[in-house]
This record gives C-alpha cells, structure tokens and sequence, in this order.
C-alpha cells in the first residue's frame, strides 16, 4: 500500500487511491477521506466510496469523530452513533445541516476515525463507516492506524507539488502581465490580457474588471473567461447592471488587500 500511495502526487489520484485501500483492508461498508484547511480549520471530504460526497458537509476540528480524531490526534470511534452519538453531533454551520442529519441521510451506524499526521502536522483524516452496530477492535485500528502513516506522507508530499506547481503558475502569470503592460499603450487589449491570464492563474471560469467612477458606482469595462471564449449575452448583463460598493469590495478598497467570500456570503 505505501508503495502505491507514493506511486503519484496529484493530489486527487492520491486521496482517492487512499479511500480504495481504506475499503479494501478494513472490509467496511463505507469510507471517506478528508483534506485539512489548516487556515480554516475544516475538513472537506474529498473521496469517498459508497457514499454521496455532494451530501456530505465540511467538519470542523473537534466536530464528529472525524473533526475529534484531528483534534486529539488519535483514533476516535462510535459503536453506534445513534445510541451513543458523536461530538457535535447536533452542531451546525450557517446554511448546512447539522451532523446527525447527514449521518443518518448516509446511513452511517458505527465511525472509525484516525487523523493523517505528517511532520506532527495534521493535513486530513480517514473515516470509515459501517452501517450496522459495530466496535471496532484492536486489530483494526491496528490496520487504520499503518494506513493512515503512509497515506499522510502521500498526501503531504502531494500537497507539496500542488502549492510549488500553483507558485509557478502564478509567477508565470505576473511575468506575462508584466509583458503585456510594457508592449501595449491601448487600454482595452491590455485588461483583456489582464483579466484572461488572472482567471487562468487563480483557477476560475471567469475574471472582470471594474473601474470606480465619480459617482461611487463601479462600472465594468472588461471581462474575460480562461479558455478565452466570448459570451456576449453576459456581457450584456453586466454592463447592464450598476454596481454599488459591497462591503466586501469597501474592505478590499479600503484594506488594499484581496477579500475571499464563501458560497454562504
């Protein structure tokens, strides 16, 4: 097994070969693999065998057996979660149902977390699930527990290449842009080449541009999507509507500092 987790460092290959081997040598009913947001502090599954990942909820540490196996760094289980429950079982974010919702839409009966730990540094979890009561025993926490050495090495090592490949790209964006502002005086193909080339560095569909007028409204003067293609009718929505400030647009002004806002903001 750890010959195969280290045969590759996309990280997607990497978490979804670890939830094969999760299945395959606990003999569970089900799995999941969560990657750590260490700024945020939530696990977000990613990989997952026999069960819905788009029903599925970020944990927070210390939420659920997953979320408590982080937070003590050893392994955490439930015989059954529904006699004896999980912490934070009835927690909920802003816009997602509580825990004991989701485990109960998936079926799940008895948990066996154990966090990835790579550097003494957390940077996700496994968690395998039966759909009957079951304690786990010793021998299998055992066999979790040498999975989860091997698959935090992986998965550390792959998070690695992810952020060194990510730095590149973007150092290659600002080169270009760079280039760009030097070989052009004409403002409407340089924010074109300014809004594409943003949109393919930060990894999303589209990029626009929108510059602040006298009257404290911003006006949208380019937009551009990564694979280059044109939508006109978008273009006309946008330029249709009259853009007041937000309060996250104020901060990023005011801050001078880029403002991130999840689906829920």
């Amino acid at each position: 097994i750890r010959k195969r987790l280290g045969s590759s460092l996309d990280l997607t290959e990497v978490l979804n070969l670890i939830a094969d081997s999760a299945l395959r040598l606990m003999g569970t009913d089900r799995c999941v693999v969560f990657e750590l947001d260490e700024r945020e502090q939530l696990l977000y599954p990613r990989a997952a065998r026999n069960l819905d990942l788009s029903v599925m909820i970020p944990l927070g540490v210390g939420i659920g057996a997953t979320g408590t196996s982080v937070l003590k760094r050893q392994a955490v289980w439930s015989a059954d979660v529904e006699r004896d429950g999980v912490p934070g079982f009835d927690h909920s974010r802003p816009g997602q149902p509580t825990l004991r919702h989701v485990g109960g839409a998936l079926g799940v009966r008895a948990v066996l977390a154990l966090p990835l730990l790579s550097k003494d540094r957390a940077v996700g979890a496994i968690c395998v699930i039966w759909t009957r009561v079951h304690a786990p025993q010793p021998r299998e926490i055992r066999l979790l527990e040498a999975l989860a050495e091997s698959a935090a090495i992986a998965v550390d090592n792959a998070q690695l290449y992810k952020e060194a490949r990510l730095r590149l790209r973007h150092t290659t964006t600002l080169l270009e842009i760079a280039h760009a502002l030097g070989s052009t005086l004409e403002l409407t193909p340089l924010l074109k080449e300014i809004a594409q080339r943003t949109a393919v560095a930060l990894g999303v569909d589209r990029c626009s541009v929108y510059l602040l007028q006298e009257d404290g409204l911003l006006r949208p003067v380019m937009s551009q999507y990564a694979d280059g293609h044109a939508d006109a009718e978008q273009w006309r929505k946008s330029t249709a509507e009259r853009w007041t400030f937000t309060a996250a647009v104020l901060d990023a002004i005011r801050g001078g500092a880029p403002v991130l806002l999840n689906e829920h903001e």
